[in-house]
């Protein structure tokens, strides 16, 4: 199955001439609105931080990717990963200081926290002093003037909470500030926000981005002054080398009450590899009055990076007319955190399924980048794949699969694997797993077995045990083999050089046990043998590893003629061990196969009900122990050979009231019900199975 979308990158390239259009009237544009300069209180908030902006003209809404980014636009903090330090020191205007300090700190699926410090200081003057009557009366004492922003911010990528791809692009930033003014002994505070966004039209290239400013209580009698920004830049990467970029950045920036509405616009071209870059940069700022040159502003930078360890110093130089210019340097260290991972989710509404039913499973996704592609696939116990669904952008919420394989038949019971892989824009990939039991017995019918050949009856009768173990006590014969000869240590595909010995046996075998039902048992010692670069296949315990190696050789049976419906498969791990597993000679005999023949149906369903009452009260003593995962896999390892007990003898109220038990312990209320229901229908009589289900449901 293939899911296809298209369409995008025309719907880009659209987006990216509407933009480029929308510069270009940005440039051109007069101010649309203008009000009075200075009729609005904390005017510091309006100075430009960090270099690196104020080299590109204060154009930086739509750029915003450092930790300035609190305080142009805070949704660009989302931008950013791992720890993320900055700090500026602006030599201003008739020796005024302006510094600034931020940090940030990104998360793969929380988003960014991000806070900074402003701090201006004008020196000191000369108090005024006047008469009673409002007339000069000279100077007065030394007075100070100092004005502080303390704020925090908060960004995300709102794709990580709503599954939609537009959302993954749409950025958000939240920025809340105390804003403190000293003159003297007279001190004035306010509280102000910034709301910001960033979307991303094509991510690293082309941005548009927006931001409301200081909206908040006033200071003193005086408004804030309230800013509505709007902005967009373009990066082009390889212009004149494969290391180098050109950014075009372009905004209106209005301050509703105060200045009016202006038009900015930056350039930056920089050559950045890895370890080092160099940057150019400069600006133009529309409407200032203070002569030509101080519409302009120009500045370089220098990057140098080791590891996870990046570290960047720029420069800017704002010229200001009569007013004297200004210099500002920033300084950056930023601390690489881990990539933002998808995380994804597997659901599998039944761990056990009837014959007739469909797996049905949810598939979820949170990521902050847009999925390019997806896939399922379903591997049986030996980790073969038997069927896949896979489709290009984000994975359906629901699906299903019908256990047919990809030749569109309906596969073997057993232990099957989901795998649910999904692929960002990044290349970055995640997945997760779930676990499936099909409860029923395979039915394909198989050709006729050949003659057996003389040589094997020999080797059969060495096989053979003189005492069936005690979990087939009602088998015909039994024989064993050491697992050694048939698997490498913690693998589950039979060696090629035993296949041929192997199959003359099993012809003799069944030549001498013709149409008798085969139970093919496989144990394993107790050291969790599961490295997955060993194994090549992700076992999650011994149980399942002992059951992908009776699948295994169930399978290679059937292929060599036996029909599949004579043959059953299960797994016992560890827990039947026939010696002490404290010494190598011990776990080696503990590791084998045993075949259990049956001519007789009903000795196969007495042995089942008996194994499936000893590992349900295995699972029992597990959970009461509080090892949940153990007692799960032996309340499934009950529940499959209740499931094929039933399958041989439908009428035994016994057993489906054993099913009940097990699925009541496992968690499955409705499904234990219906198993009680069922025992109850085939033995009115039974006054247990009426106190549970009148006690329990």
């Amino acid at each position: 199955m293939c899911i296809r979308a298209g369409g995008v990158g025309e719907a880009s390239s659209l987006m990216k001439n509407i933009l480029i259009a929308a510069i270009l009237f940005v440039l051109i544009s007069p101010p649309l609105w203008s009000g009075e300069a200075g009729t609005t209180g904390a005017n510091f908030l309006k100075i430009g931080v960090g270099a690196r902006p104020a080299a590109m003209g204060e154009a930086f809404i739509a750029v915003a990717d450092d930790a300035n980014a609190i305080f142009w636009n805070p949704a660009g903090l989302a931008l950013l990963r791992g720890l993320y330090f900055a700090s500026a020191h602006n030599e201003w205007m008739d020796d005024v200081t302006h510094d600034s300090f931020a940090c940030s700190q990104g998360s793969r699926n929380f988003g960014t926290i991000g806070g900074s410090i402003v701090y201006l200081n004008s020196g000191t003057f000369k108090e005024t002093l006047e008469t009673p009557s409002g007339g000069y009366a000279g100077e007065g004492r030394d007075l100070s003037n100092m004005d502080f922003a303390f704020s925090v911010a908060y960004a995300q990528r709102l794709g990580v909470w709503w599954n939609s791809n537009f959302l993954r692009r749409f950025l958000l930033g939240l920025k809340t500030t105390y804003i403190v003014q000293n003159v003297g002994d007279v001190s004035v505070s306010a509280v102000s926000s910034d709301l910001g966004c960033l979307y991303e039209v094509k991510r690293d290239e082309l941005y548009v981005g927006g931001v409301v400013q200081n909206v908040g209580t006033k200071i003193k009698e005086a408004d804030q002054p309230l800013a509505l920004k709007l902005g967009a830049s373009y990066k082009k990467k390889r212009v004149f080398a494969a290391a180098d970029h050109l950014l075009i950045s372009a905004e209106t920036d209005g301050y509703v009450m105060d200045t009016g509405l202006k038009a900015k616009i930056g350039l930056e071209y920089g050559v950045f590899t890895q370890q080092q870059g160099v940057a150019l940069r400069t600006g133009f700022r529309s409407g200032s009055d203070l002569g030509n040159l101080a519409n302009w502003s120009m500045g370089a930078g220098y990057f140098f990076g080791w590891g996870l360890v990046d570290t960047a110093i720029d420069y800017a130089f704002s010229p200001y007319g009569v007013l004297g210019n200004s210099h500002r340097v920033s300084f950056h260290i930023s601390i690489k955190g881990a990539p933002p991972h998808p995380r994804a989710s597997l659901k599998i509404e039944k761990d056990m399924i009837q014959k007739g039913e469909a797996v049905k499973f949810k598939l979820s996704i949170r990521n902050k980048h847009e999925i390019k592609k997806w896939n399922v696939v379903v591997r049986n116990n030996n980790g073969e794949e038997v069927n896949r669904f896979e489709g290009t952008g984000h994975p359906p919420g629901e699906f299903s699969w019908n256990t047919s394989g990809k030749n569109g038949r309906m596969v073997g019971g057993g232990d099957y694997s989901l795998d649910f892989t999904v692929e960002d824009e990044t290349k970055t990939k995640t997945g997760a797993r779930g676990h499936v039991l099909l409860a029923w017995a395979e039915s394909a019918q198989a050709p006729a077995l050949p003659r057996a050949t003389s040589q094997a009856i020999p080797e059969l009768k060495k096989l053979e045990l003189k005492t069936p173990p005690k979990y087939g006590r009602n088998c015909d014969t039994a024989f064993r083999i050491p697992a050694g000869l048939l698997f490498e240590r913690g693998r589950a595909a039979l060696r090629p050089e035993t296949a041929r010995s192997l199959a003359e046996v099993l012809v003799a075998m069944d030549g001498a046990h013709p149409n008798s039902h085969i139970i093919i048992i496989a144990h394993t010692d107790n050291i969790a043998w599961i490295p997955q670069q060993l194994t090549g296949t992700f076992f999650r315990s011994n149980y399942s590893l002992s059951s992908a190696q009776a699948k295994a050789l169930q399978q290679f049976f059937v292929a060599r003629g036996i029909n599949s419906s004579r043959v059953t498969a299960m797994g016992y791990g560890e827990a039947m061990a026939i010696v002490d597993n404290t010494t190598s000679l011990g776990r080696q005999k503990n590791r084998r196969i045993e075949l259990l023949l049956y001519s007789k149906s009903g000795n196969i369903v007495n042995d089942h009900l008996e194994q499936g009452k000893v590992f349900l009260e295995t699972g029992m003593a597990f959970k009461e122990r509080g090892e949940t995962t153990a007692a799960k896999e032996h309340f499934l390892a009950a529940l499959t050979r209740l499931t094929k007990a039933a399958g041989l003898d439908p009428s035994r109220s016994i057993t489906f009231r054993l099913a009940g038990d097990c699925y009541y312990a496992y968690g499955a209320p409705k499904q234990a019900r219906q198993a009680y229901e069922r025992a109850l229908r085939l033995n009115p009589e039974d006054v247990e199975i009426k106190k549970r289900l009148g006690k329990e449901f």
